[in-house]
């Protein structure tokens, strides 16, 4: 019989925690196009203020400046004569064409250059206006379980640590064998991938790919690699650690 009240209690818990979040919209609409869900207390959300439309207002929605940070890289061809990027330039998530792309840069974006090359790392510090509808009261049994969560702490929620993991994509070109640079430099691995024009897109770790066959099967051949894009520390060089690889 004393396990039916923790569960209610949990369960009140993960009703509060979710109750927490709002929905950014670019319109005090719920219709209106969405741009993410955030914890209303975040520092990237400035102070609300209710919205202009009484009826709207009434409902509980407001405004607040809502400031956003993309990094990613941009291709040289799309920066300006001013040396900034120009709006609509694509921004991805490494620096190569068929890579996701993590956003488009726009007119009055706050653009820091990271690095400079063929591709440019850059970081876009972005504001707009943003509009979430208010939570409403809490219930009766959320305020009891933030009672009970208040007067026994060791009964909050374990909050886990954010882990960062390397992105899995897709990666086209041709396989082929690494060639010593100038002629006598060893290629940190024994296989790259170039582009349809012989450039280089990365060094392929081929110690974890699951492939039938041998890999000589691939060689001097298109072929769509999967795996993780890690850049070498210290140097400008991009390993691609293959998990497996496919004619293209």
């Amino acid at each position: 019989m004393k396990t039916l009240p923790l569960i209610l209690f949990f369960s009140c818990l993960g009703l509060a925690n979710a109750q927490a979040l709002v929905d950014l919209h670019v319109a005090p609409d719920a219709s209106a196009k969405f741009i993410t869900r955030i914890d209303p207390n975040s520092p990237s959300l400035g102070p609300a203020t209710p919205v202009d439309d009484p009826a709207r207002a009434a409902e509980g929605w407001v405004s607040a400046t809502y400031s956003r940070s993309l990094t990613g890289y941009i291709h040289s061809s799309n920066m300006g004569p001013d040396q900034t990027p120009q709006p609509g330039a694509a921004i991805f998530s490494f620096p190569i064409e068929n890579s996701a792309p993590v956003g488009t840069c726009l007119q009055g974006d706050a653009v820091e250059i990271l690095s400079r090359g063929e591709w440019l790392q850059i970081r876009v510090q972005r504001q707009l206006v943003a509009y979430y509808r208010g939570s409403s009261a809490p219930s009766s049994a959320t305020a009891s379980a933030k009672a009970m969560a208040a007067k026994d702490p060791a009964r909050e929620p374990v909050r886990e640590p954010i882990v960062e993991r390397p992105i899995t994509q897709s990666f086209s070109g041709v396989f082929k064998q690494a060639a010593p640079r100038l002629g006598l430099f060893t290629a940190p691995l024994p296989f790259v991938l170039v582009d349809d024009n012989g450039k280089r897109v990365a060094h392929v770790d081929t110690s974890g790919i699951v492939v039938a066959g041998s890999l000589q099967s691939f060689l001097n051949k298109p072929v769509v690699i999967h795996g993780q894009l890690e850049k070498l520390p210290d140097a400008n060089q991009w390993v691609l650690r293959a998990r497996n690889i496919r004619l293209r």
